[in-house]
């Protein structure tokens, strides 16, 4: 046998054992959705600019229906009727929003969301919970007979 013989036998086999695995789990589920729970605790430890540090912890709660209307309300309470001039703008006055209507057992620093006194920390803070948000939405399964995916 030459080592190119050897080689295709080699691959021969792995073949042969991927079909195998495949043929014994099928039908078995493999990817069973992941439980992810409603509440996250997000710790917080940051150093702004002039050297304070703040640290802390709060709890994010993925916004129900209500609360998805509340944050769109208290957006436009934000602008004060007239929407923001800069995409920038209307992203600072969603974080915000979000984050004052999802969040709570705030740090004493930051009682008031507004009073975060770094945007980047406001914008990291952000996005943890909207990646947290993420995650829990796409765990969600409609688990009526027939019925598929929940549409999110």
């Amino acid at each position: 046998m030459t080592k190119t013989d050897d080689a295709a036998a080699l691959l021969g086999e792995l073949d042969e054992a991927a079909a195998l695995r495949e043929l014994t789990s099928a039908g078995k589920p493999t990817d069973a959705p992941e439980i992810i729970p409603r509440e996250k605790v997000i710790g917080i430890h940051y150093r702004c600019g002039d050297g304070e540090v703040l640290e802390g912890a709060l709890t994010f709660s993925v916004p129900s229906v209500r609360q998805e209307r509340v944050i769109e309300a208290r957006k436009a309470q934000l602008c004060g009727g007239i929407p923001p001039i800069t995409e920038a703008g209307m992203y600072l006055i969603e974080q915000i929003a979000y984050l004052e209507v999802c969040t709570a057992n705030r740090p004493k620093w930051m009682a008031e969301v507004q009073d975060i006194p770094d945007p980047a920390l406001l914008g990291a803070l952000y996005r943890e919970a909207r990646e947290h948000h993420a995650r829990f939405r796409g765990a969600a399964r409609d688990l009526r007979p027939g019925a598929g995916d929940a549409q999110r």
